[in-house]
């Protein structure tokens, strides 16, 4: 055994440049071996190296490529190391230089612990011989060598090195089982995913919300990035790193599966994304994010300390906010809460913040109901669940401890006809006893506005502060009040004459400065 790995040693002493012509038409490839001069690969399921007439090469080094592709190298290249970038969409040769540094950064790669060694007879002048074993399920590593003969005769040579592989295969406990590297598939129930909001994890693959504002945050290391999430569900906005946030088309979208970045620049970056509809009637489902090959998640970024809960109606939601006139029906492609008051203060306040909203709903009359309420499906009996209208699961207040909740109900309560103005009173103050037993040390802010007007609005601010002072004698002194401006079409109308974008703005406006003061943020 020494001896044959000394007449291998001295062989390649003796010829560390090669001459190599025609076409290598080489057998399936995956996996990495032991030896140091070796480069970061990915997967390989068939490919072919084109090498011209002048080239002189001994290693080529493949990176992060995907099934099936071809390497042309032209005439006249004089390297020692050749380091071929292939991508999903076309190829990008490196220059020796880069090839070195890339060499240099992967001589301490760990040692495989299992690996796989296939090899592939060429013409009568030479033999490549392909070296491949698995490091981990994400690492691999593959390195190519073609041995040239020239005149000489190659018979013995090629019984050497399969000898020489046989023995390898032997001493390292090796298979000849295909071991396909790809991309990285990270499922939805990875520990370094951080949710935020009301989310079901009765299925922990499929993750299941109905509120908006449901975030979903993660740190990952490579140059793109996909999410994978229930087709025709709903709408997202997604961020990665400090780049402009962009909607996300998951209500006509067929595939599970929608790109979110590419050609980033190598290293870590970070995804936010947020369900910015009600997603009731669709139930969304996130599946989890596909990364570049042998790349991973890293651990997270640490969320925002502060932190409020916005319990609310469309206003809360961002009904039809995105639509350009008042007389545009709703439709969910108008709807975005990223653009709402309430996302707004929580990020201009560096909060995260949680989100319990319906259109349409109410503190104990939802929109158009009859005049003693239907209070049986308005927002204090349905509080207490994890996701709207769906009685399967109660909320675990514990996963998420606000220090201030923002309460913006009873536009739908006063918004047509009659209703009971003393039934309206009762429910608000039942309501704010019903969110203290849950949080005993928040600060609770009841807020009105801003589509009501007229003896509509003064009715439910009558309410409202009728409650609060309530609560206040009763010795809770951290319930507040605030009212937004009244609409008045100066900012224009989303859809149903709901708040515009710029109302909104308008809203949070209003309201970030209150709150800084009262929380000393």
């Amino acid at each position: 055994m020494e001896e044959i790995f000394g007449y291998l040693v001295e062989y390649l002493h003796n010829n560390r440049e090669v001459d190599v012509g025609g076409v290598i038409n080489a057998c399936t490839v995956t996996g990495t071996f032991v030896f140091p001069l070796l480069v970061q690969a990915g997967g390989v399921d068939g490919f072919e190296i084109q090498l011209d007439e002048q080239l002189k090469i001994q290693y080529i080094s493949i990176i992060h490529h995907l099934d099936g592709f071809s390497i042309a190298c032209g005439v006249g290249i004089d390297l020692l190391v050749g380091g071929i970038l292939c991508m999903s969409v076309g190829k990008a040769r490196l220059g020796r230089d880069d090839s070195l540094d890339l060499l240099d950064e992967m001589l301490g790669a760990p040692e495989a612990t299992a690996c796989q060694i296939n090899f592939s007879f060429v013409h009568d002048n030479g033999l490549l011989l392909l070296f491949a074993g698995k490091v981990s399920n994400s690492l691999c590593y593959l390195k190519i060598l073609y041995y040239f003969c020239g005149n000489k005769n190659c018979g013995n040579m090629k019984k050497i090195i399969c000898l020489i592989g046989v023995c390898l295969m032997a001493m390292l406990g090796c298979s000849a089982e295909k071991h396909e590297v790809t991309e990285t598939d990270v499922p939805a129930s990875d520990a370094r995913i951080l949710y935020v909001g009301r989310v079901d994890f009765t299925n922990p693959e499929a993750p299941l919300y109905t509120y908006p504002g449901v975030q979903i945050v993660a740190g990952f290391e490579g140059t793109s990035i996909r999410m994978k999430a229930k087709p025709k569900s709903g709408f997202y906005m997604a961020q990665v790193d400090e780049l402009g946030p962009f909607k996300v088309d998951y209500f006509t979208r067929e595939d599970t599966v929608t790109v979110l970045a590419e050609g980033l620049p190598e290293g870590r970056h970070v995804v936010k994304l947020m369900n910015i509809i009600e997603g009731y009637e669709m139930r969304p489902e996130f599946y989890g994010f596909i990364l570049d090959p042998g790349k991973d998640l890293t651990d997270p970024p640490a969320l925002p300390q502060r932190k409020i809960e916005f319990i609310g109606n469309s206003i809360t939601c961002g009904y039809g906010v995105e639509a350009q006139a008042a007389t545009v029906r709703f439709s969910y492609d108008t709807e975005n809460h990223y653009l709402s008051f309430a996302a707004l203060t929580a990020r201009a306040l560096d909060a995260q913040h949680l989100v319990v909203a319906r259109s349409g709903i109410g503190i104990f009359r939802n929109y158009n109901g009859p005049y003693d309420g239907n209070p049986a499906i308005a927002m204090p009996a349905l509080y207490g669940y994890t996701n709207f209208n769906d009685t399967t699961q109660l909320w675990d207040y514990s996963r998420f401890t606000p220090d201030l909740v923002c309460i913006n109900l009873g536009t739908n309560d006063a918004s047509t006809g009659r209703f009971n103005k003393t039934k309206l009173r009762e429910a608000y103050a039942s309501f704010i006893q019903q969110v203290r037993g849950k949080y005993p040390q928040a600060k609770i802010v009841m807020l009105s506005g801003c589509m009501l007007s007229g003896d509509r609005l003064h009715a439910v601010e009558d309410a409202l502060n009728a409650a609060v002072k309530e609560a206040n004698r009763k010795g809770d002194r951290d319930v507040y009040r605030f009212d937004f401006s009244p609409q008045d079409g100066s900012l224009g109308y989303g859809a149903d004459y709901h708040p515009s974008i710029k109302q909104q703005e308008k809203m949070a406006g209003e309201l970030v400065p209150y709150l800084r003061e009262l929380m000393g943020w």
